[in-house]
């Protein structure tokens, strides 16, 4: 066998591919972004993910950094962080904010987004344009199968949902939901269905809301 084969095998059967893909995921990152966090071109990325060829070990280093992970992990030695990073402004590219994270419980407690707490919150990034932004943790199961508990839901604060988007909302004395948002022919309602079927269709008047913010991006949550 040539040693080009042999590379080729070794490419093939290596995790830094997917494990790299997963921490980009984690942030909310597209390869676009992740080449301008990095400084590596977007070729680069592609290929690195791809298994065209791997990064150096200085570039493995400087990437391992940036996406708050160890290099065992992207090598496959280890089975990975069990947390989410904080990145510095200085290393977020101008396009992509940091923003806040409440799990499920908290946002129930939320009268509005500015009753945040910055006690209270991990973070995440996103390209999401909302100065007031902010992600919340998906509890439950009623957008399965597209999406999970355990998914970062952004929510826009300063926009008004639109029909057919997904939205988080809290209801008075009822907790908070994550629905797709329609409104009923007499515009009196809005109509609230789950992707779930063993869901029943929510029918809400406007005053029955505490807030409702549509969402602008849910990121998959891929580490179990």
């Amino acid at each position: 066998m040539s040693p080009m084969s042999q590379e080729k095998i070794a490419l093939n059967d290596h995790p830094l591919p997917e494990r790299l893909k997963i921490a980009r995921t984690r942030l909310g990152l597209t390869q676009t972004a992740l080449a301008k966090l990095t400084g590596y071109s977007l070729s680069a990325i592609g290929n690195w993910e791809s298994r065209q060829n791997f990064p150096s070990p200085s570039k493995l280093g400087h990437l391992a950094t940036k996406l708050g992970v160890s290099i065992d992990y992207l090598l496959g030695h280890d089975n990975g962080p069990g947390f989410r990073v904080r990145l510095s402004p200085k290393q977020l590219p101008e396009t992509i904010r940091e923003v806040p994270i409440v799990s499920w419980a908290q946002a129930g407690e939320l009268k509005a987004y500015l009753d945040l707490d910055a006690a209270w919150h991990d973070f995440t990034v996103t390209t999401c344009k909302d100065e007031n932004c902010f992600a919340v943790t998906i509890a439950g199961d009623s957008m399965e199968p597209k999406y999970n508990g355990g998914d970062l839901a952004i929510l826009m604060p300063n926009v008004e949902p639109r029909n057919g988007c997904l939205v988080v909302f809290k209801l008075k004395n009822e907790g908070v939901f994550f629905k797709m948002f329609q409104v009923t022919p007499d515009s009196k309602k809005f109509r609230m269905t789950s992707y779930n079927p063993l869901y029943q269709v929510m029918d809400v008047k406007k005053d029955d809301f505490v807030w409702i913010y549509p969402v602008y991006q849910v990121i998959k949550n891929v580490w179990k």
